[in-house]
């Protein structure tokens, strides 16, 4: 079977290797598609200085006598790329090779010993919670009291060292414990994307965030998307405010429901004065950092509202400092790693359409043969352009055309002709060249331009349709 694996820094390469048996309690799963996003997997794979794609680089490069407990304490970032930095080029522990990829989604091809045939049938689509821990109960508070992404150990199935390897292959074998079934209402490319929904949900859950509140996520990569997604299937008409730099995801971000985005690039007024305006001068119940620097978490304080909550989801490279005065407010400042056994509920979530939007979270669909050139270093260089890259082991089928069948053809003269009556009356209904605006169209909001900000002025306006999605006429306004 063809799969890709990690050599080295830059070093990926797609391979012929033996096709994997399930053990016992194992199913061997076909894999349909997986995802590439920028944070998670590109850092491993190119080394990046500053990062360190795994725990595992850490476990093996630091000295026996270091107690993990003793790293957390400290600036466990810093110490992380310390070793990254100092170490040789070479893959922890030494291996030659690893299988990358945590997030991916396939259907059940074979079963392992003591499976049961009834319950798991082949030819099921399914989709892995790849988190792994310790499971050292007598040692390890984390595991023990059932919250294993907080467990020490913490990792993933594709990023561990001393793993089997992840879905970046076209087949796998997976501990039947980390696989969960998905219905048909849950297409295989939005199955790919239930695990980065799962670390937003988990997030959202963290806020105690309710229909009526609303909510400032600083950062529209990947996860901030996400996390606007599930916002918006919790609150659809709340206030949701989203800073971002690059002008390509504030509109994306204005596209999948933001209900304002800004440029934190422009420091002239800040993002509190947003804030205020839109909650009658109270602050937003949730606020999440996705980007981890001291300007967001300066932001973050101010925008809060009493009682409100701060979720930090970013890995930060150096420590911040905090004015603790915000005691006066009673504020609850959380972190969110990754996701807290919550893929059942995700999987009924989607599948009961409470949250939609994610196929248009998906920017690119490439073979595997491509992954390092269209996949990893488009997303190195490209990111701003890419949410998540779906990458297919296999050939999608191809459906060959009946030369004698004009039926397709005939279908797109006639929805030619009608599109063009429908062209004539609605010029002539608005009397202009311009396509008319949706009758229900409201304004979704422009910045006031002022002082005091500790992030951004420039907001993007437009109008939003029935369906409650921007249009595609947008109009900069700067100040």
């Amino acid at each position: 079977m063809k799969a890709a694996r990690l050599y080295g820094p830059r070093d990926v390469r797609v391979e012929e290797v033996e096709e994997p048996v399930p053990g016992p309690r194992e199913l061997k799963i076909k894999v349909v598609l997986m995802t590439l996003n920028v944070p998670s997997i590109v850092s491993l794979i190119l080394f990046r200085p500053g990062f360190a794609g795994c725990m595992e680089c850490f476990e093996h490069e630091r000295s026996p006598d270091v107690r993990f407990a003793k790293c957390q304490v400290q600036n466990m970032a810093s110490a992380i790329r310390a070793r990254v930095r100092t170490s040789s080029r070479r893959h922890p522990r030494n291996n030659s090779t690893k299988q990358l990829m945590p997030r991916f989604s396939g259907t059940v091809a074979a079963l392992g010993r003591g499976i049961d045939p009834v319950e798991w049938k082949t030819g099921t689509n399914v989709v892995v919670d790849p988190l792994i821990s310790c499971m050292i109960t007598t040692k390890c508070n984390a595991c023990a009291s059932g919250h294993r992404n907080r467990c020490p150990k913490v990792n993933f199935i594709g990023k561990s060292a001393d793993r089997k390897g992840g879905g970046l292959a076209e087949y796998v074998t997976i501990d039947v414990q980390h696989v969960h079934k998905i219905p048909d209402t849950i297409s295989l490319e939005v199955g790919a994307c239930i695990e980065p929904i799962a670390v937003a949900w988990h997030a959202v859950k963290r806020a105690n965030f309710n229909e009526g509140d609303t909510a400032l996520i600083l950062g529209a990569g990947p996860t901030g998307m996400f996390i606007l997604r599930v916002l918006r299937s919790i609150a659809p008409r709340s206030f949701i405010l989203v800073s971002e730099a690059s002008a390509t995801r504030r509109l994306l971000a204005l596209k999948h429901g933001a209900s304002d985005v800004l440029d934190p690039s422009h420091t002239h007024f800040g993002v509190t004065g947003v804030i205020y305006k839109a909650t009658a001068g109270f602050g937003v119940h949730a606020v999440f950092d996705t980007i981890g620097v001291q300007s967001t978490i300066d932001a973050a304080l101010l925008c809060l509202r009493t009682g409100g909550t701060l979720v930090n989801m970013a890995v930060w490279k150096r420590n911040a400092s905090m004015n603790l005065n915000f005691l006066f407010k009673e504020i609850t400042v959380t972190g969110a790693i990754a996701y807290d056994n919550v893929h059942p509920e995700v999987i009924e979530a989607v599948a009961g359409g409470e949250i939609q939007g994610i196929e248009g979270l998906i920017t690119d669909r490439i073979q595997i043969e491509d992954v390092l050139k269209q996949g990893f270093l488009r997303l190195l260089n490209n990111g701003d352009e890419h949410i998540k890259i779906l990458v297919r082991p296999f050939e999608p089928p191809k459906v060959e055309e009946d030369p004698n069948d004009d039926t397709a053809e005939n279908i797109e003269e006639g929805a030619t002709a009608q599109d063009d009556q429908t062209n004539q009356v609605e010029g002539a209904k608005s009397g202009s060249d311009d396509p008319p605006l949706a009758p229900s169209g409201e304004d979704i909001g422009t910045s006031v331009n002022g002082q005091a900000g500790v992030t951004t002025g420039v907001v993007t306006r437009g109008r939003v349709s029935r369906e409650g999605a921007p249009e595609t006429r947008f109009v900069e306004v700067v100040d």
